[in-house]
C-alpha cells in the first residue's frame, strides 16, 4: 500500500512537473489597443487624419494650392456638439519665418 502511494506522489510531482514547464515556456498573449491612424482625402487638395477619439487634423497636401501647409487641429466638443480649433498653423511657412 505504501509503495502505491509513493507511484502516486510520483507521478503527481512529474505531471505538476511538466504543466509547469508549459506555462513558463509558453508565449505570452498580447494586447495592444490602439486607435488606427485613418487619413482621409477631401476634394484631393485636403487630407483628414483621426488623432484620437475626439481630435482630428486638416492639412494641406496640394503644392499647387494656396493653402500648402496649413495645418488645423480640431477637437470635438461633445456639450456643444460641434468642433473647436485647437491649432492653426502653417508648416511650410514656418520653416522660412524661424
Amino acid at each position: 500500500m505504501e509503495l502505491k502511494w509513493k507511484l502516486l506522489n510520483a507521478c503527481m510531482i512529474i505531471l505538476l512537473s511538466i504543466t509547469l514547464l508549459i506555462v513558463l515556456t509558453k508565449d505570452p498573449i498580447v494586447y495592444v489597443n490602439t486607435t488606427p491612424l485613418d487619413t482621409v482625402s477631401i476634394n484631393g487638395s485636403l487630407e483628414m487624419v483621426n488623432l484620437s477619439e475626439n481630435k482630428i487634423v486638416l492639412f494641406s497636401a496640394d503644392v499647387n494650392s494656396g493653402n500648402y501647409g496649413d495645418l488645423i487641429v480640431l477637437e470635438f466638443d461633445e456639450e456643444t456638439n460641434s468642433l473647436k480649433e485647437i491649432s492653426n498653423q502653417n508648416i511650410y511657412l514656418d520653416k522660412f519665418l524661424d
